[in-house]
């Protein structure tokens, strides 16, 4: 990558008379000739410049750090946006790697440049490259190729010190760049010799590479499972998770070799966790269905009207069989309570597992710009808020007898069901063929709710018109329909379905009402709703071009979450699961990868 400029001038004497309030502190405009050439490669220019200074200077020049000059309104963008607190690429060698100069990556390294130095934001220049990468995904193709080169010029020493150094959030480099979706920057790190890529053997017509997961999927001390590279794909950001290369990654032999041992080692207990669940819904189901709470409050099957016409209220014979009882149904209540209580604590202690391994800032981060990590919060709110209802409402079965028919407990039926079919579908989109679509659904849910504030503004004014309308010139007198704002507000949800008939109303300037009703169709009814399927549709078309990624990624969001809440319970069995599908020698754990030497491309 190259950039057009002008032959840079060397103004060495105006420099040195300048006065820095730090030693290694560069402002672009003093330095403007020396930052043109490290970006524009020019190695002439570079070397009869750096030969003309003194070792203060020299140093200066290799590691201090540019410093650009800001007005008032540059410093409030940076403070209110913060777009630059991820990129700080102030460090000459940083420069010269993002620019691809790498005629002057080698001189610089071999006049003293210090690839180990840190940037304003805590990281190595790796994790500003990432970042750089993460903001400007058109540049992340060029850096992968220029990163090769760049740790082919270290020692093996500063290599792993490099790689292995954790920014702010505290993580490497390879866990950076999963945590910001730049594919190709982790394929090109995870290929690191000697450190990931421990060893390459050729036998035959085949190419054996071993990669080292060790510091992923042991339970050391020093483990850091929590920080796996595959953990952090599930949490990529809606700018990144439609990005090429995602799915060649997904699908590179190591990887996919990766996601086989987590697949077949956490896929059981998926399994069994599913069908804990499912049952614990229906055995919540029966409790709220239960047919002796309906006798204690005087309701009568509708074929026994006859005989009890002075029953509270009739419902269906065929509604429910389940005869409980008040000892029964406190049982069965006690044990839904005691399964929400350990099922809470579950939640709570992953998340501040996560907290905890991975520092708070990366959660925040992960509330506000995840889009696979969507799964990951939908789950978890739709399972609490089951929980908690599943709570509260067997703690009214305990104190009322019987139980109350009010407000209260038909909203609390309403939200136990609802949230009881919204946290299994955590499970059910892992179903094949079945799971892509509870995936688009769910996606789709976003577009759902924008529409609706869209249709909320939309419909008010109408709302309030035909309120005020109808209760000024009925000639029926009241009209219950439009009695209030919130049964206007359902009125003219069913009008815009057709399913109200404005002529069966007896009002005054009834050509003012008919015309007003037309408006209403044609804005929301034909335009408001052929938008919102438009948008669905095309955000369906657009996942459905990624079809494969998303029901991958999801699959290995399901088994990552098993693997956090129950791996410290399995030890041994992981350990075994290991030691039967990856290649473990001396304690360590590798990926075993073979192709055909004429097809050594990676893929």
């Amino acid at each position: 990558m190259k950039l057009n400029y002008i032959k840079p001038v060397c103004n060495l004497e105006a420099r040195r008379t300048e006065n820095y309030i730090d030693d290694m502190e560069m402002p672009v405009d003093k330095f403007a000739d020396w930052h043109r050439a490290i970006i524009g490669d020019d190695l002439d220019f570079f070397t009869l410049t750096l030969e003309t200074y003194s070792q203060t200077e020299r140093d200066r020049c290799l590691n201090g750090y540019f410093v650009s000059v800001e007005d008032d309104s540059e410093r409030i963008i940076k403070k209110h946006f913060k777009r630059d607190s991820l990129i700080k690429c102030q460090k000459p060698l940083a420069l010269a790697f993002i620019f691809g100069s790498r005629k002057l990556l080698k001189v610089m390294l071999e006049n003293g440049a210090d690839p180990l130095g840190t940037e304003s934001n805590q990281g190595t220049i790796l994790h500003s490259i990432i970042a750089v990468a993460s903001l400007y995904p058109e540049l992340e193709k060029g850096l992968a190729e220029t990163y090769p080169y760049f740790i082919g010029l270290l020692s093996s020493e500063e290599r792993k010190q490099l790689l292995f150094s954790e920014n702010d959030l505290g993580l490497r480099p390879l866990e950076y760049a999963a945590h910001r979706g730049c594919v190709s920057l982790v394929r090109a790190i995870f290929q690191t010799p000697k450190l990931y890529l421990v060893k390459e053997a050729i036998y035959g017509m085949w190419l054996y590479q071993w990669y080292d997961i060790t510091d992923y999927e042991s339970f050391s001390p020093t483990t850091r499972r929590g920080k796996s590279p595959l953990a952090f794909l599930t949490f990529m950001t809606n700018s990144t998770i439609h990005r090429d290369g995602i799915e060649d990654l997904l699908y590179w032999k190591p990887f996919r070799h990766w996601y086989r041992i987590k697949l077949f080692s956490n896929l059981p207990w998926l399994l069994l966790w599913a069908t804990y669940r499912v049952m614990f819904c229906l055995v919540v189901m029966i409790i709220m269905v239960d047919k002796g709470n309906i006798y204690e409050q005087g309701g009568v099957p509708a074929d026994e009207a006859h005989l009890y016409p002075n029953a509270t209220f009739y419902y269906c014979s065929g509604y429910t069989t389940v005869i409980f009882g008040k000892p029964g149904l406190v049982a069965v209540a006690v044990i839904a309570c005691i399964n929400s209580c350990v099922t809470v604590i579950f939640d709570i202690g992953e998340i501040f597992f996560i907290a905890m391994t991975r520092r708070p800032e990366f959660l925040f981060l992960q509330v506000r710009t995840a889009s696979m990590a969507i799964s990951f919060w939908f789950h978890r709110v739709s399972q609490f808020l089951f929980v908690v209802s599943v709570l509260v409402f067997t703690s009214r079965i305990a104190q009322a007898d019987p139980v109350p028919v009010d407000t209260v407990s038909d909203v609390g039926r309403l939200f136990v069901i609802c949230t009881a079919f919204a946290s299994l579908l955590f499970f059910f989109e892992q179903i094949p063929q079945v799971g892509f679509y509870i995936i688009a659904i769910k996606r789709m849910l976003k577009d759902l709710f924008y529409f609706w504030i869209l249709y909320t503004i939309c419909v008010a004014p109408f709302v309030l018109y035909f309120m005020v309308f109808m209760n000024t010139n009925s000639t029926q007198g009241c009209i219950p329909e439009f009695d209030s704002y919130i049964r206007s507000s359902y009125s003219m949800f069913l009008v815009m379905l057709n399913m109200m008939n404005f002529t069966k109303f007896e009002v005054n300037n009834s050509l003012v009402l008919y015309t007003t009703h037309m408006v209403f169709i044609f804005v929301v009814s034909i335009l408001l709703v052929n938008f919102l399927i438009a948008v669905m549709t095309d955000s369906a078309v657009r996942m459905s071009r990624h079809k494969k990624r998303l029901i991958r990624l999801e699959l290995l969001h399901a088994l990552y979450v098993v693997n956090v809440r129950i791996d410290w319970l399995l030890k041994r069995y992981y350990n075994y699961m290991i030691q039967k599908l990856a290649f473990v020698q001396e304690g360590r754990i590798f990926l075993l990868n073979v192709q055909q030497i004429a097809k050594r491309d990676d893929k």
